[in-house]
């Protein structure tokens, strides 16, 4: 069986209904192959996996040797983003083809989660995309995003649009960091406050 992405659009507890369907089809003898994107899921029920990167690299080897902080990190960690979205009919132009725009804006959305990766404030300074094939409406269109530099302030990522595996739009962002943390430090104890003059303290252990 070839299972392209099953658990799309599914609960949790139909995703481990699949899941268990699969696991029972292997246990059997019969080869299944199947795309996921939680690993959880894949350390519950492979027997192998195989990582593809954004630049053309790949892993293949068990779950115990993958599924390390080092490989996650390279195949989720900062400076990456995957995003998809499905064409829907009123994303398409005149011509019954996805719009640019759209395609821009799925390709723009990974370049802005990528390069705010590092829980640092980043906005885009320039984009550009290329358009090879006309995006088909119903489909599902993913942009997976890479690092390509990163100096002081500045950096540059690559976004690949497919659909059915096969790439319709090559994007690249340059991205410039404008300071500040994205996510609000947590407190290390409950907060007072003093009340004659409005100063805050926090309580640590």
């Amino acid at each position: 069986a070839l299972l392209d992405e099953p658990l799309t659009h599914l609960d949790p507890a139909h995703q481990a209904r699949l899941l268990a369907w699969a696991r029972g089809e292997a246990d059997a003898g019969r080869s299944v192959v199947l795309t996921l994107h939680d690993p959880n899921w894949a350390a519950c029920h492979c027997d192998r996996l195989l990582f593809l990167h954004g630049d053309g690299r790949w892993q293949s080897g068990t779950p115990a040797d993958l599924l390390t902080p080092d490989s996650l990190e390279a195949l989720y960690g900062p400076g990456t983003a995957t995003l998809a979205m499905t064409l829907t009919e009123r994303m398409c132009n005149g011509f019954g083809m996805g719009h640019g725009g759209f395609i821009f804006a799925l390709a723009d959305s990974a370049f802005a989660f990528a390069c705010n990766s590092y829980d640092e404030r980043t906005v885009a300074q320039h984009c550009s995309i290329t358009y090879l094939r006309p995006g088909t409406r119903g489909k599902r269109l993913v942009a997976q995003a890479r690092e390509v530099a990163r100096s002081g302030r500045s950096g540059i990522y690559d976004i690949e649009v497919t659909q059915d595996g096969v790439a319709i739009a090559q994007f690249r962002g340059h991205s410039r960091t404008i300071g500040g943390a994205l996510i609000a430090p947590a407190a290390s104890g409950p907060e007072s406050r003093n009340e004659k003059t409005g100063a805050a303290s926090t309580e640590t252990t």
